[in-house]
């Protein structure tokens, strides 16, 4: 999925407006983030929407949850380097900012690459 973020629903969940019009709303793979009404909940949001909101994505995806969610690893370019592509892993950027943690339970669907950097951060 390519296109342009439109919401950050919480700290893990986007939606994506692609180049047809259509809406996804992306839960990002790997991590979890407190929900909103928890402790944390609304400056995971308010991280993760200055790392995305308004701005293109790329997502990594070939599933769906049980909510019809694409789930999925999220990349978009560093808001610190203009000439970089889509070379930030935003669902890993999360986790080192403390706004997320590693969702341990899903390491099976992870690259061992992934796993290893996601459960050190």
């Amino acid at each position: 999925i390519t296109g342009r973020v439109v919401a950050v629903t919480d700290g893990d969940t986007i939606k994506v407006l692609d180049d047809a019009n259509n809406e996804h709303k992306v839960r990002l793979t790997g991590i979890d983030a407190p929900e909103r009404g928890q402790p944390f909940g609304t400056v995971s949001t308010k991280h993760l929407a200055s790392v995305v909101a308004g701005r293109e994505v790329f997502v990594e995806s070939d599933k769906k949850d049980r909510y019809g969610r694409d789930l999925g690893k999220v990349w978009v370019q560093p808001n610190d380097c203009p000439t970089c592509g889509k070379t930030l892993d935003v669902n890993y950027a999360q986790i080192l900012a403390g706004m997320a943690w590693w969702y341990r339970y899903y390491a099976k669907e992870q690259s061992l690459e992934d796993i290893g950097r996601y459960e050190s951060a």
